[in-house]
């Protein structure tokens, strides 16, 4: 159907001319403007309290709840999936299940932005769990490369066993990657209030995503006739 402003508060509707109704409206359709006016028309975002109350707020705070339980949803099912990245990484190598998982981060963000004007929830919410499954995986995978690494350059006499170095590098990538819940809704807010949209930050996410896939790829994958490239 068509909608025309004919004036502040004035809609008129009418149907389309389409095969199938051939310009008609059903009783729903015909009295639809009378919504617009209606007053229990949710107007916006409406936040229920803890005695059961809905009550109004601003749609920057509604972004910011749903941004808050979105970066929720990754942690819980992101570690969930680092359990399946160790297992994939045993049986196929660390780099490779790496590099992969980059590949995928990668295409299920730039899928995100390029599918956020459709307006799509379930789509962007399954685009969102696939993204923190490939994170949680390739976390598992990289821990399970880090001793391997150690262990392959350790084989030279050295003053610090292997296994020391490789858990002190396992406890500094660990504290690094604390941050990352801090930084990523930073750039969030700083692409939204730059720019106007996330769009930045995600396309900064897939660069990141693209420079590390090059980087895992040179050095533990490239060169696979040394023992480095069985990571």
């Amino acid at each position: 159907m068509t909608l025309t402003s004919t004036g502040p508060e004035s809609v008129e509707v009418s149907g389309r001319d389409f095969p199938t109704n051939r310009g008609g409206l059903c009783r729903k359709g015909w009295t639809s403007t009378e919504l617009l006016k209606h007053p229990y028309r949710v107007r916006e975002p409406l936040l229920k309290d803890d005695d059961g109350v809905h009550r109004p707020i601003s749609w920057d705070r509604a972004l910011e709840i749903i941004r808050d339980r979105v970066l929720a949803t990754r942690s819980r099912y992101g570690a969930e999936a680092r359990p399946y990245g160790g297992r994939l990484a045993d049986r196929w190598g660390g780099a490779r299940i790496t590099v992969c998982a980059f590949a995928v981060m990668a295409l299920a963000a730039l899928t995100v932005v390029w599918t956020l004007p459709l307006g799509n929830f379930w789509l962007f919410l399954g685009l969102f769990l696939v993204l923190f499954a490939a994170a949680g995986s390739g976390n598992g995978s990289t821990y399970r490369m880090i001793p391997v690494i150690f262990a392959l350059r350790g084989r030279s006499m050295s003053t610090m066993s292997t296994g020391r170095k490789a858990a002190a590098a396992l406890g500094l990538i660990s504290a690094i990657g604390a941050y990352g819940g801090f930084v990523i809704p930073q750039v969030l807010n700083a692409s939204k209030g730059a720019t106007g949209s996330y769009d930045s930050a995600f396309y900064g996410f897939v660069g990141a995503y693209a420079l590390m896939l090059v980087v895992t790829w040179f050095f533990y994958l490239r060169r696979s006739t040394s023992s480095v490239g069985h990571v």
